[in-house]
């Protein structure tokens, strides 16, 4: 999506999808990331819900991929599962401080690194893990700083890619994520 707002994404995503059923092309699935330290309200959850509900014969599902506070934190996961809490502090933003962590493994990292991400990629089943593990923690303290369900979208594409029987968005942790953010 060319937008950075929740309601944005959400309002292109819903397009996106109808667009597909017009043309006899539908998607599978839409997903839509969103880093959680920036969102004001969950108002785009509802549109999502609602949009689900109304399309849900003709149209794929929208699914939110959530991270708190931000990407960078997914970052972290492929290097260790941080479980300590992100705050603001030292005139800095919660996601600039998830940032400030994450530059502890990529010096100059900055948004539009690719080279940075390139990095990533051969380490992404230790970050399907460490999400995995810090997921069951979280959930066994009630926690949701951090968290994050974009394991779960990774280890589909990792099946599709793997030419698996199971091409279906496990949404098993979701809940969870959805009913702990503010």
């Amino acid at each position: 999506s060319s937008y950075t707002d929740s309601n944005g994404i959400v309002q292109d995503a819903k397009s996106k999808g109808i667009k597909s059923v017009d043309n006899h092309n539908e998607y599978n699935y839409i997903f839509c990331v969103f880093d959680l330290d920036t969102v004001k309200n969950k108002q785009f959850l509802l549109e999502i819900e609602q949009y689900n509900r109304e399309y849900e014969k003709i149209s794929s599902s929208i699914y939110p991929i959530l991270t708190f506070p931000c990407i960078e934190f997914w970052f972290i996961l492929h290097y260790n599962c941080h479980s300590a809490p992100f705050s603001n502090g030292q005139n800095r933003s919660v996601g600039e401080n998830a940032k400030v962590e994450f530059k502890k493994y990529h010096e100059n990292y900055h948004e539009t690194s690719y080279e940075c991400i390139d990095d990533l990629v051969p380490k992404y089943k230790t970050a399907m893990h460490n999400a995995k593990v810090l997921m069951k923690q979280q959930i066994n303290c009630n926690s949701s700083n951090p968290v994050t369900n974009i394991h779960q979208l990774i280890m589909l594409l990792h099946n599709i890619y793997s030419r698996t029987q199971d091409y279906e968005y496990q949404k098993e942790l979701d809940t969870f994520v959805l009913n702990n953010i503010n």
